[in-house]
């Protein structure tokens, strides 16, 4: 006779491992799919047959490619397993990205992660493989939805500023080392400003949508439309010479021209100003080809808007307006630095003159730092139109202000010879609803007599 308790309990000890397997590959949440040397399916758990739709004795001795059917998520075409790769990898291995897995019925989708082990027996002879895939849906939407909101405009639903600037970037790219033409402009709204302030932002926001609308109407396929900001949109050709892209200019132009935008009891009429750039081997980086359309969508504006301005080289009003863009940020500096200095000229009547009574006016000039006096000082013709672009007029004609009245009221003995100091004001601040406050509060301040002041 032969003691057998030893055999038994080995078979009981191999029977609660097979159990445990079995009872773990059936709870958990990831889909586990087992096949033979040859890649044909043995064993599906519960939650691989409930994401393929293959029950386990159906998919037995099937092609596993046959049961798992996958797409690439971007191109959507096949993607099939390379089972015979993997077998021979010592290794587990998995799919670079995430794939499209369609059920047996094409009812459901899923994005799943994959991945798969070789299985050795004791002799480390290949006796089949495992797959795992993890579904992973809503993680994938829910990236998709941030990667959607990161790279377009909730309003219109066009892409934005950021992504706009991404495809420029490789349409540049594409001209310089593969000379390809392509052609990029911005389109600027006229006279959006009245409706928004006239009827309210949910106007304003219908207009944009229904301008967008009609905009991308006019487009093909590959072309790209952008809102940057505001009433601004952005529109980039790709393989659009510039003459063909004059002709859609043009074309939205004219559109957007002839359209009416009814709101409530109110019809509006808008227009739009365009600035064209080509795209081509001579283009140097993304900065300079955006100032260049800001700046040929700037001339279009200037030149009584609703048209077209194609950027040139050589285009004199290009270079006037980008030489306006160079002084912005030296007026800003003066600002911050009170870099601008105060000049009087008499003013002297031809005849019938008051003997001993003082007339005149104050201007100002901007200080160069880099210049020794009398050559330091800017005349106003070279910065004052910049300011004026720049909405930057209203705080220099304020540091005039308060410096004019702090100097007269250090000399207010001799206040009594004036009969008139005058001050120019530029349009932008004599449209300012605050500038009377701000002058009634420099009087209070400096007590000076408010008759001897004129603002012109």
């Amino acid at each position: 006779m032969r003691d057998v308790t030893t055999d038994k309990e080995a078979e009981e000890k191999i029977f609660q491992e097979k159990e445990r397997l079995h009872v773990t590959l059936e709870s958990i949440g990831d889909g586990v799919i087992s096949t033979d040397p040859e890649g044909k399916v043995a064993y599906l758990n519960p939650v691989a047959e409930k994401m393929t739709g293959w029950d386990e004795k159906e998919a037995a001795g099937k092609v596993l490619n046959d049961v798992l059917k996958l797409l690439d998520e971007k191109t959507n075409k096949p993607v099939n397993i390379p089972i015979v790769k993997w077998l021979n990898q010592d290794r587990r291995v998995r799919l670079n990205d995430p794939v499209t897995l369609v059920n047996r019925k094409k009812t459901k989708e899923f994005t799943i992660e994959l991945s798969g082990s070789p299985l050795r027996n004791s002799k480390g002879m290949v006796i089949g493989a495992v797959f795992v895939f993890h579904n992973v849906t809503k993680l994938r939407t829910l990236t998709k939805q941030l990667s959607y909101q990161a790279t377009h405009d909730a309003l219109t639903g066009l892409i934005n500023r950021r992504e706009f600037e991404v495809r420029v970037k490789q349409a540049i790219k594409s001209a310089q080392s593969e000379q390809k033409n392509h052609a990029m402009f911005y389109v600027d709204l006229d006279q959006f400003k009245v409706v928004n302030d006239t009827c309210g932002h949910h106007a304003g926001d219908e207009l944009l949508k229904q301008i967008t609308g009609r905009i991308k109407s006019l487009l093909r396929e590959s072309d790209t439309l952008a809102r940057l900001g505001g009433d601004e949109f952005g529109v980039l050709l790709v393989g659009c010479p510039v003459a063909r892209a004059a002709e859609v200019a043009e074309k939205i132009r004219a559109d957007v021209e002839q359209y009416r935008f009814p709101w409530e009891d109110r019809v509006f009429r808008v227009g739009t100003s365009i600035g064209l750039v080509p795209i081509t081997l001579e283009t140097r980086d993304l900065t300079e080809l955006l100032s260049a359309a800001d700046s040929a969508c700037y001339v279009a504006k200037e030149g009584g808007r609703n048209q077209v301005h194609i950027y040139k080289a050589d285009d004199k009003a290009i270079a006037q307006q980008q030489g306006q863009m160079a002084w912005m940020p030296r007026i800003q500096k003066a600002l911050e630095k009170g870099l601008f200095e105060l000049h009087f000229q008499s003013i002297i009547p031809i005849k019938n003159a008051k003997s001993g009574r003082l007339c005149g006016e104050v201007l100002v000039r901007m200080i160069d730092e880099k210049k020794k006096p009398p050559e330091h000082c800017i005349p106003p013709n070279a910065f004052i139109p910049a300011a004026e672009r720049y909405q930057l007029m209203p705080k220099i004609d304020r540091w005039v202000i308060a410096k004019t009245f702090d100097l007269l009221s250090k000399q207010k003995d001799i206040l009594k010879h004036w009969e008139m100091c005058s001050i120019n004001l530029s349009g932008q601040s004599m449209g300012d609803t605050k500038l009377l406050e701000y002058i009634l509060q420099g009087l209070k301040k400096t007590h000076l007599p408010a008759d001897v002041l004129c603002f012109e």
